[in-house]
This record gives structure tokens, C-alpha cells and sequence, in this order.
């Protein structure tokens, strides 16, 4: 949609736009972000049993949080980086590239952390964590961020507001997938 394969090749090769990788795993995170960031947390319970555990496992894996909110989705380098491309209000286009900085698969808990690259409007990172304590099936999203240096400054107040909404968004998206959401990507 939007860039090409050179475009592709810089970003494999790109480093994340913020050094604290990997901090939104910290357990105390919203509380004591990395320096010059704001940081955040938030769940929800997501139901109970194997079968939604399993069911929020696919949809994590299936970037589903993004493409059922309008973005396409491009892997690149075996999944690590992603290309989400999107157009605001049918017009203009937006791209935003990120790295899986943390992968955690484990029998009661799966997910991993994306981080931001350059070009991004944002510099952060947000882990997305579904786990399990006894039957009940819950979702964390935790992450830090501040909006990047140069011209997305000039927007900060709405790339702020943009940024805590989407959060909201993803939350809520997953917690209402479904099977047939899946069948239908």
C-alpha cells in the first residue's frame, strides 16, 4: 500500500527509536516508566477456559488487534518487523513499522512487546500479554512511550490522545474476537 521493497530492506536493518527495550515487561511500569516516558497499563478479563486461551493466543499471532481496527499487516524478517499501513479519515496514508522486541510463550501465559522504528509517530513500546490463573483467561497491554522527535511534536496533544484511544481500542478488540473473526482474516 504504502512504501516498497527498498523501503522494506531499511527497516530489517533499522534499530528500534528508544533504548529501553524490552521495560514494558516491568511489573512496575506505570508507576516508574523509563526516563522521559509515560508509562501505562491495562487489563481485562477475557473469560475463562482453554478454548478462550487458546482462541486469544491465535488472534495475538494474527495481529488481530490491528487488522480488525483497519490496518494492513506486512511481516517482514520471519515476523519480527511489521509494516502497519492504514488511511486516516479515507485519505491520507499512514505507516508505522514495528519490531517484536520480546516473544513469551509459555503453558499459561503467551505474547510479546512491539516496539516503535524510525519514522514512527511515536517512540514506544507495548507488550501484549494473555495469561492465564487458574480457568480465568486475562488480557494485559502494557507499555511506555512519548511522542517522537521532529515534526510529530508539532502534533503531540492529538498523537497523545490518538495513542491512549487506540490502546483502549486494542483491548477491546480482542477481548471480543471470536473463531469466526479469525476465519474471516
Amino acid at each position: 500500500m504504502f512504501g516498497n521493497r527498498a523501503d522494506d530492506e531499511e527497516l530489517i536493518s533499522s534499530k528500534v527509536n528508544y533504548a529501553a527495550v524490552g521495560s514494558s515487561l516491568r511489573p512496575q511500569l506505570a508507576k516508574n516508566p523509563p526516563k522521559g516516558f509515560s508509562g501505562w497499563s491495562m487489563k481485562q478479563q477475557l473469560g475463562a477456559g482453554e478454548n478462550r486461551f487458546s482462541l486469544t493466543i491465535r488472534l495475538l499471532q494474527a495481529y488481530y488487534q490491528y487488522t480488525a481496527n483497519g490496518y494492513r499487516v506486512k511481516t517482514l524478517d520471519d515476523q519480527l518487523t511489521v509494516i502497519l499501513t492504514k488511511r486516516l479519515f479515507g485519505i491520507l496514508p499512514l505507516r508505522l513499522a514495528v519490531r517484536r522486541v520480546v516473544d513469551i510463550d509459555s503453558p499459561e501465559e503467551f505474547g510479546y512487546a512491539l516496539g516503535t522504528l524510525p519514522g514512527h509517530l511515536l517512540e514506544s513500546e507495548m507488550a501484549f500479554i494473555v495469561y492465564q490463573r487458574g480457568d480465568e483467561v486475562w488480557l494485559k497491554l502494557r507499555g511506555f512511550g512519548r511522542v517522537a522527535r521532529g515534526w510529530p511534536l508539532i502534533f503531540w496533544p492529538f498523537v497523545k490522545l490518538i495513542s491512549f484511544r487506540m490502546r483502549k481500542t486494542m483491548l477491546r478488540t480482542i477481548a471480543s474476537g471470536t473463531s469466526a473473526d479469525l476465519d474471516a482474516l
